[in-house]
């Protein structure tokens, strides 16, 4: 190989290197990372939990009866402006669970829409009375 051939292999060599770009990084105020989720489920139910965004759910996990999850929201989950809301789905169907005397539906859950900042985390309880399951965001 004589010396005026070099400089083409080394073009070559370069040229062949350039496809293993890393991902463009996130635009201004976008997530930047995977967020977790821990859910309380006080209920005698099993759920799938939802994020909805951008006008579409995606599955995050499963939240087992009477125990604490911890679930991964992927970025790409949290919609435009870091907006999202969290479904929960009884697993099973809607069924009657009575407590104490009590008759509770095991019915769909939603958590109000919130923006996702950067950092925060999200904890959210499920209450055996659904309607008293609350968010928080810290």
């Amino acid at each position: 190989m004589g010396r005026s051939s070099l400089p083409a292999l080394l073009l070559t060599l370069l040229a062949g290197c350039g496809g293993n770009k890393p991902p463009p990084p996130p635009s201004p105020g976008q997530m930047e990372a995977d967020v977790a989720l821990i859910v309380n489920n006080h209920t005698y139910n099993d759920f799938n939990i939802y994020a909805v965004h951008d006008g579409q759910s995606s599955l995050v996990g499963q939240a087992v009866a009477s125990t604490t999850a911890t679930l991964i929201v992927r970025r790409s989950y949290v919609g435009q402006g870091n907006q999202l809301s969290l479904h929960g789905s009884p697993i099973g169907g809607n069924r009657r669970v009575t407590f104490q005397h009590q008759v509770f539906n095991a019915k769909p859950v939603n958590s109000e829409v919130f923006t996702l900042q950067p950092g925060m985390s999200m904890e959210w309880t499920l209450e055996l009375d659904l309607t008293k399951s609350a968010l928080k965001l810290y």
